[in-house]
């Protein structure tokens, strides 16, 4: 009889970790319970067709920020979102879309926005359109964006002043997650992994 409970007892403790009774993942960003609900807004993607920005259900959809013009923060973003969905498996990445929203619409066309974020991967979304909807759409998010200095004399060179974040939705218009600008590439992938875990 004593001889039968350590298979009994390694048989329960597989039933356990295959139930999802393991250990919590701790995420690197922060954890948005309950989920921050953002309403749609359409805006125009590359081929200036519109595109309706809500998320969807049973995919992550990773929202960020920025402007092709931007020197450092922007590019360094989508190159950490780059090298992060790179190490998922095909399975994974298939539930995982990228999209870039532009907070400088005076500068980034959909030509422009399409040479940038196509540079980092084909199939993720750049999304740009009317500033008013643009305006709204940062508003929902609680995303700051002006140009710093307002009127300069070389349009070309101005920047914009932008909140940094990366937005997690695991649904229509549900922010589960918020990371940094610098949170880590494999910090990134641990998360998406355990937001498509459910």
């Amino acid at each position: 009889m004593l001889s039968r409970l350590p298979v009994v007892s390694a048989a329960l403790l597989l039933a356990l970790v295959l139930s999802g009774c393991g250990p919590q993942h701790t995420y690197g960003g922060t954890v948005v319970d309950p989920p921050l609900e953002v309403p749609a807004f359409t805006l125009v993607d590359t081929a200036g067709q519109p595109f309706d920005l809500k998320g969807a259900a049973g995919q992550i959809t990773l929202v960020f920020f920025g402007y092709t013009n931007c020197p450092d923060t922007c590019p360094l973003t989508m190159a950490h979102l780059k090298q992060a969905v790179a190490q998922l498996r095909p399975q994974e990445t298939e539930r995982v879309q990228v999209v870039f929203v532009t907070v400088d619409p005076d500068r980034d066309t959909p030509e422009v926005v399409g040479r940038f974020v196509h540079g980092f991967n084909p199939s993720w979304v750049g999304l740009t359109g009317d500033p008013a909807v643009l305006a709204q759409a940062r508003k929902a998010y609680g995303v700051y964006g002006e140009p710093a200095e307002s009127g300069h004399a070389d349009h070309a060179a101005y920047e914009v002043v932008h909140t940094d974040r990366v937005f997690a939705l695991t649904g229509p218009g549900a922010v589960r997650l918020i990371w940094g600008s610098d949170t880590p590439p494999a910090m990134l992938t641990e998360d998406i992994r355990a937001l498509l875990r459910g």
